[in-house]
């Protein structure tokens, strides 16, 4: 399928950017989203802050809203992205999802076994994270004595898993843990 076309929609009170549309009453983000897709076929929607709606709304209102989405999406042959926060949702919300949304091929934790010296990276990051503090291969070199080219071995394996996101500043790379990195740091605290 070719797509020709994309809308990101974030769900929040006021965008600030203007980068996103944004939609915060769910009657508006469904009509929205019906009309893009009734006027762009092959195109793709990203829905991002879904936790506000599920803080405004019933989970049965917002699952009935994503049936309808569903629904024209399919009929106008796009594709439709939502990004779920699991820490918000109950065991039964999240088999409700599971049952009809498709996660993204390995962005489940479970049944993920990596190196201890993987480990201490992805819990470094993780610690960083909760510090509110950026990390970087500087910063790693410095915390886990290696050299850079085993470090950059070790976190392209990272990547690869999922574990973690890689961005560019500038000259270096900001290094953040994924959701699925969170999910098994936390898995291996509990244990």
């Amino acid at each position: 399928m070719e797509l020709q076309n994309y809308v990101v929609l974030e769900v929040t009170r006021q965008d600030n950017t203007g980068e996103f549309e944004c939609c915060s009453d769910l009657e508006e983000l469904t009509s929205t989203i019906k009309k893009f897709c009734r006027e762009n076929t092959n195109s793709v929607i990203l829905l991002d802050r879904v936790d506000y709606l599920l803080t405004r709304y019933l989970f049965e209102q917002f699952l009935e809203s994503l049936y309808q989405i569903n629904d024209v999406v399919s009929a106008n042959n796009s594709l439709f992205f939502i990004h779920l926060d699991s820490a918000i949702l109950d065991e039964r919300q999240i088999a409700i999802f599971r049952n009809e949304l498709h996660p993204f091929p390995n962005q489940m934790a479970e049944n993920i076994n990596i190196e201890e010296e993987l480990f201490n990276i992805l819990e470094f990051i993780y610690n960083s994270k909760q510090k509110k503090s950026t990390v970087n291969l500087k910063k790693i070199k410095k915390e886990m004595h290696l050299a850079y080219p085993t470090i950059s071995k070790r976190l392209r394996l990272l990547e690869d898993k999922c574990l973690i996101i890689t961005k560019k500043q500038g000259r270096s790379r900001g290094l953040y843990i994924s959701e699925k990195g969170e999910e098994l740091v936390n898995k291996r605290k509990s244990i």
